[in-house]
């Protein structure tokens, strides 16, 4: 919890937000992998957040 609240600037964090931030990670490392739709749903929180541009 401690990287994800490190990462969104805020304390304390909901779980999700943890969540988000690895689904967000696992589209880095593997995206290319991904369909864009798989895409689009794991980093759709982030992006709502504004966390990702």
């Amino acid at each position: 919890m401690t990287v994800a609240e490190l990462a969104a600037w805020q304390r304390p964090t909901d779980p999700l937000l943890a969540d988000a931030l690895w689904a967000a990670g696992a589209v880095v490392l593997y995206g290319e992998q991904m369909s864009a739709a798989t895409v689009e749903i794991l980093t759709s929180p982030c992006t709502a957040a504004g966390l990702l541009l």
